[in-house]
């Protein structure tokens, strides 16, 4: 389980990036004495880019004789494609691999995947992860580091009211825009679904990946709704917005929804990479936008 590893730092718009372009150009970017001068960051900025890096799942570590840092297959197409963050598509498949990366963002995987609750205080989220770490056994996790992990998770996601915030204050995460966590005036956080024009997209990606990784193509309406990892619970959609969309997609995506008086379920009818769809998806709105210059 990985907890507090973010040195209290939520990625920043430009920092997948430039990590992304040092990587491309040395595998070994990291390790180098003088990596965040380079980056023109701090120390601890530094190893929290390096973190949302992994967590998010644009890079991962490979050891040998050294220890390196490549690109993975989403990475890639990250770099090649929105290296920049401009489409609702690369914010919510960054966000769904942070999610559900319990060994490294155990905090965040539980907060989407885990706590029930969609209206609630810092105080009672505190203490539902407190208990939820108890119950697990991971007891050696420090009440402090809990409430960095909660700080960090709500100033990533929560929209911030940037006409009472001074210049200086204005530092936001471009998971933000995703308008999955609002805050209101008397201190209560709400969780919101995912609002954005690419949302079918997302979708469609998402459980192309959960299929590989679980082996499985065909699911009930309440599974996605409930189960860890699928879309009620990443990106707080209602089982009524689930059928709504599975309901639109049918038209454009190899997805088939079969509706009974006892189940109703939906059924992956062809086998598709997530990352050779995530391309052709990219090369799509490259188009879409040559044809509009």
């Amino acid at each position: 389980m990985g907890f507090g590893q973010h040195q209290s730092f939520y990625f920043r718009p430009s920092w997948i990036n430039k990590g992304l372009t040092h990587v491309n150009q040395n595998s070994r970017f990291f390790y180098e004495k003088n990596h965040f001068e380079v980056l023109g960051l701090g120390k601890n900025m530094a190893k929290s880019l390096r973190h949302w890096l992994i967590a998010t799942n644009v890079i991962e570590e490979q050891k040998g004789k050294q220890t390196v840092h490549a690109f993975t297959d989403f990475g890639n197409v990250v770099f090649r494609y929105d290296r920049h963050l401009q489409h609702g598509l690369t914010l919510g498949m960054l966000h769904y691999n942070l999610v559900t990366n319990k060994d490294i963002a155990t905090t965040w995987y539980w907060f989407f995947n885990e706590y029930r609750e969609s209206v609630f205080d810092r105080e009672r989220l505190m203490r539902s992860l407190e208990k939820w770490v108890e119950v697990n056994g991971l007891k050696s996790v420090s009440e402090n580091t809990l409430k960095r992990d909660i700080d960090c998770l709500l100033n990533m996601y929560s929209l911030k009211d940037y006409k009472q915030l001074t210049p200086e204050d204005v530092i936001s995460c471009p998971l933000e825009n995703l308008e999955m966590v609002s805050k209101s005036v008397n201190n209560y956080y709400t969780k919101s679904f995912a609002d954005v024009e690419e949302i079918r997209d997302i979708l469609f990606m998402s459980l192309l990946i959960y299929s590989k990784k679980h082996g499985q193509t065909e699911f009930a309406v309440e599974e996605l709704a409930e189960a860890p990892e699928l879309w009620g619970k990443v990106f707080n959609l209602s089982r009524s917005a689930i059928v709504e969309y599975v309901t639109q997609m049918t038209e454009d995506y190899p997805l088939r929804f079969i509706r009974t008086n006892k189940l109703d379920t939906v059924l992956l009818t062809k086998e598709v990479s997530s990352i050779s769809a995530l391309e052709e998806r990219y090369k799509q709105y490259s188009k879409e936008v040559s044809s509009y210059a």
